[in-house]
């Protein structure tokens, strides 16, 4: 039985130790930013989708990762299915720049209403912007 409570203080002291080295871990919902703007939406192209220009706004040198983009349309939910500007479910970095263009592909759609939203499913959490092109 001592030999068991010298590990547990042995490895309580080595955690210790490390979380004093590494520093304590933050809470990424509370640090991380990120911005969605709808830019434009395209339904003049050959793929018969619903293209969608949009800005994403971050921190610069930091990381994010896009799991999924899905768009509420009439209270629907469609996923996206392709996305142009980074790669789904891979990390990338935020550059100098602020800002990066990314166009998604939705099911076509020609009318869109007030509520309508798109949502970026990120590693950091869900961001959601109106779909709409209206600037405010």
């Amino acid at each position: 039985m001592k030999h068991i409570a010298l590990a547990v203080v042995a490895l309580t002291l080595q955690a210790q130790s490390a979380a004093e080295v590494c520093g304590a871990r933050p809470d990424n919902k509370q640090r991380h930013v990120m911005q969605v703007s709808v830019d434009k939406i395209d339904n003049t192209n050959s793929d018969g989708v619903s293209r969608v220009a949009c800005t994403l706004w971050g921190v610069p040198h930091t990381s994010s990762r896009i799991d999924s983009v899905t768009a509420v349309i009439n209270g629907v939910v469609f996923k996206a299915t392709d996305i142009d500007g980074v790669d789904f479910g891979r990390y990338f970095q935020w550059e100098d720049e602020q800002d990066l263009p990314v166009e998604v592909d939705l099911k076509r759609h020609t009318r869109f209403s007030p509520t309508d939203t798109i949502k970026f499913h990120t590693v950091h959490g869900v961001y959601t912007a109106p779909l709409n092109t209206k600037k405010k």
